[in-house]
């Protein structure tokens, strides 16, 4: 990450400077490692920044379409998953379905197991999720959540198309 401080040198000059760090304290140490008294500091962000972020999203539609379509072709629910984990090319997203596994070889439901990661998995998706266990109906229910989360996405372009408009 890049941050830019105001800073203080031996000789009373205040300077700007941007430093790359992994964290806000590792700047700091670095800035003062080079006798600077640090008065301000901020995160600089850009567009990458905006790009990886958004990037590194957990691809819950997608999940869904694939688990669903696992699903209806007989594979039970951990062989699907594993599955999925097998050909997951993001490392934090196969962490997340390892980890879901994990929670359900330790007897948890489905639903518990996704609970874990509320950045990941949101109350609607795990709810849906947790009726479904109780009608033994994940297949529809999963399909449902897709159509909801499709018609949502094509919502959420119209209104963006029309606030750049």
């Amino acid at each position: 990450m890049q941050f830019k401080m105001t800073a203080l040198r031996d000789d009373r000059a205040i300077l700007i400077l941007a430093l790359e760090a992994a964290d806000q304290a590792e700047a700091v140490r670095q800035a003062e490692a080079q006798g600077y008294a640090i008065l301000a500091i901020h995160q600089r962000h850009s567009w990458l920044d905006w790009i990886e972020n958004r990037r590194a999203r957990f691809p819950l539609t997608l999940f869904s379409q694939e688990l669903l379509a696992l699903l209806d072709a007989g594979l039970t629910l951990v062989e699907a998953i594993e599955a999925l984990a097998e050909k997951e090319h993001r490392p934090e997203t196969e962490k997340v379905l390892r980890q879901v596994i994990a929670s359900l070889y330790e007897g948890h439901p489905l639903s518990h197991a996704l609970q874990q990661f509320p950045a990941h998995f949101p109350v609607l998706y795990v709810a849906t999720v947790r009726a479904s266990e109780k009608t033994g109906d994940l297949s529809v229910a999963l399909a449902r959540y897709v159509t909801y989360q499709l018609q949502m996405d094509a919502v959420r372009k119209r209104v963006v198309s029309a606030s750049i408009y």
